[in-house]
């Protein structure tokens, strides 16, 4: 067991990964620890400020790791900053006490004991133990079960009484109102984001009340009501979930809540084709993808009679006919076309959805559904003519081609049929060409025994544009690939040639070290655009056994432009690259070099202090000594 001075900065980001460690260092330097005590040699506990106080534990027992009361639960940025914490007050030679006994049983022992990752403290939920003791007592045995179980499946018990015990003593108007309050309240609140694109814990919605609101509803089988509330939860949400960060924080949060909803749906006693509508109706003002739940229910729902009835209801919208009396604007029209042809399939009505999404192929260009359809309904040989037709139509999408192509080669695939399949994989690498589609092609190829004799015409496409054919009609490789049927309007890619980063790509995919030289050129943008998924760092990952010298330069090159960008949430990616390079030079005996090579940089950088703490990382220091 490693003792806690001992730790250094590549110890924390094992532990938690580089961004939480940056993170919680950064809350540290912000003073967020309130309180650390020393529990034994390896074991620290305490609390961190953040959107309210959290309570940490941090062990060393078997390797770091820990609990907290944030809804990340284990191994967060809580923990870090704990630590560094606790690691500057031994370099202070501050003495750190144990934890007061009454506080160390009540707040951390559960920590400790607790089998849950994401173990929460209850908090009091009325000011007067006397109020919940009498609330408790009146309900029934089944009532008290339902709620043990409900903090068994993560539910805040505090808060989850405090609702269910507001929602029953209250009329049901006037709860309705007081969630759409809380509803409009949580949802109006702004936000604002760190400088990893993740939102700061303190301005961080919280919808926590709102999902036990919606839990406690459903206990009371109050499903209209809580319907009725997700369509407002969507609707007033909607705001926060486009500013939403990289991690669904937001989303994540909401999504929760629909599920309570979907529950609502399912256990309902409306009959089944009202709640598919009602259902239908909300998920229609899901732009984020978090109805999934709700869209679970209506698939599960295989009654052909109730079935029919939603199609003949759809059908009415579609014609543009509104309980309001308005006509339905053209995105209504296509958004309920999906169900109707739903519907009318689930209902055992195929002719009909065959024929209406026949006339929406040919009025509205949506052949994609129409041929997805005939799929579904076993008609092959109609779905590939109809893709032969539409693929020479002009549409607002440049992609829906490949699309097309994509689909006809899956149902080639089915038949075995590997020589049209690479004709067809052939079209679509001429048009978009990526090392995706290559591989895709040249694996299509292999199975039908003429990889080696397309490979030269690929690269000489790649490299100076040029086409076995100029025909825009016939085989694209005549003499070894078969007519599809199908072209394209333009057979070759607009690019620039030769295509030097997908070459690259091809030569380090195929281990070509020669090739990776020959079409190498240093380019900064790449590094820019994706400093964590850059084509260099993988180039020079491809040639540092042939030429680690060659290696090392890209490495640092790539680590000097981040650096040189001035964005801290970068200098841990321009750590490691340096990282591989310290790791090349020792191999190929150049480590004095590069270690002069990394004093220059912290001469040069010196008042970077984030990069510096980074850096330490490389050095392997203790965190203790970097303080």
């Amino acid at each position: 067991m490693k003792q806690f001075r001992d730790l250094s900065y590549q110890d924390l980001n094992s532990w938690v990964g580089s961004q939480t460690a940056s993170r919680g260092r950064s809350y540290q330097r912000s003073g967020y620890v309130l309180s650390v005590y020393q529990i034994s040699d390896d074991i620290i506990c305490g609390s961190v400020e953040g959107t309210k106080e959290y309570h940490t534990v941090v062990s060393g027992t078997e390797g770091l790791s820990s609990r907290c009361t944030c809804p990340v639960g284990s191994d967060c940025k809580h923990g870090v900053a704990l630590m560094m914490e606790y690691l500057e007050r031994l370099k202070r030679g501050v003495e750190v006490s144990k934890p007061p006994e009454n506080e160390y049983d009540r707040t951390y022992l559960p920590l400790l004991d607790s089998g849950s990752s994401n173990f929460v403290l209850p908090t009091p939920v009325h000011n007067q133990k006397k109020d919940l003791q009498a609330y408790l007592q009146s309900l029934s045995k089944d009532d008290l079960i339902n709620i043990i179980l409900s903090g068994l499946e993560g539910h805040d018990l505090a808060v989850y009484l405090n609702r269910r015990q507001r929602i029953e003593e209250s009329s049901s108007d006037s709860s309705q109102s007081a969630i759409i309050a809380e509803i409009e309240l949580v949802t109006s609140e702004e936000v604002s984001y760190s400088d990893w694109y993740e939102i700061d814990e303190e301005d961080m919605p919280d919808y926590s009340g709102i999902y036990e609101s919606f839990s406690a509803l459903l206990e009371a089988k109050r499903y209209a009501d809580l319907i009725s509330l997700g369509h407002i939860l969507l609707e007033k949400s909607a705001a926060q979930l486009e500013m939403d960060d990289e991690s669904g924080s937001i989303s994540s949060q909401i999504s929760e809540c629909i599920k309570v909803v979907a529950k609502a749906f399912e256990r309902s006693d409306l009959p089944v084709h009202q709640k598919i509508l009602s259902a239908i109706e909300l998920i229609k003002e899901d732009e984020y993808d978090l109805t999934d739940d709700i869209r679970g229910f209506i698939h599960c729902s295989d009654n052909k009679s109730e079935w029919s009835k939603v199609a003949d209801c759809l059908l009415g919208k579609n014609k543009g006919e509104r309980e309001d009396g308005e006509s339905s604007s053209e995105g209504d029209l296509l958004y309920y076309a999906d169900w109707i042809e739903m519907a009318l399939k689930r209902s055992g009505r195929s002719d009909e959805a065959i024929e209406f999404a026949r006339r929406l192929a040919e009025e509205q260009n949506r052949d994609l559904p129409f041929i997805s359809l005939l799929l579904q309904l076993n008609k092959k040989m109609e779905a590939i003519e109809w893709i032969k037709k539409s693929v020479y139509k002009k549409r607002f999408s440049p992609y829906e081609p490949i699309q097309l192509f994509e689909i006809l080669r899956t149902i080639y695939e089915e038949s075995g049929d590997w020589l049209m399949i690479t004709a067809l994989d052939t079209e679509i690498f001429m048009r978009n060409p990526s090392l995706y589609h290559y591989k895709t092609m040249m694996t299509s190829a292999k199975k039908a025994g003429v990889s080696d004799s397309i490979r030269p015409y690929i690269h000489a496409f790649l490299k100076d544009g040029i086409l076995p054919t100029s025909s825009e009609e016939g085989s694209i490789l005549p003499g070894i690939l078969p007519e599809t049927g199908v072209t394209l309007a333009r057979r070759n890619a607009q690019v620039n040639y030769p295509v030097r980063d997908l070459l690259l790509e091809m030569a380090i995919d195929g281990n070509d070290p020669k090739e990776v030289f020959l079409w190498y050129t240093p380019n900064p943008r790449r590094v820019i655009n994706n400093p964590r998924d850059c084509l260099d760092d993988r180039i020079a990952d491809a040639i540092v056994k042939k030429n680690p010298e060659q290696a090392i330069m890209i490495w640092k090159q790539l680590a000097e432009t981040l650096i040189n960008l001035k964005n801290p949430g970068l200098y841990v990616v321009a750590v490691s690259f340096l990282m591989k390079g310290k790791a090349a030079s020792q191999k190929s005996g150049k480590s004095a070099e590069f270690e002069e090579y990394i004093l220059h940089l912290k001469t040069e950088h010196a008042k970077k202090r984030r990069f510096i703490q980074d850096l330490a990382v490389l050095e392997g220091k203790r965190i203790i000594d970097d303080m």
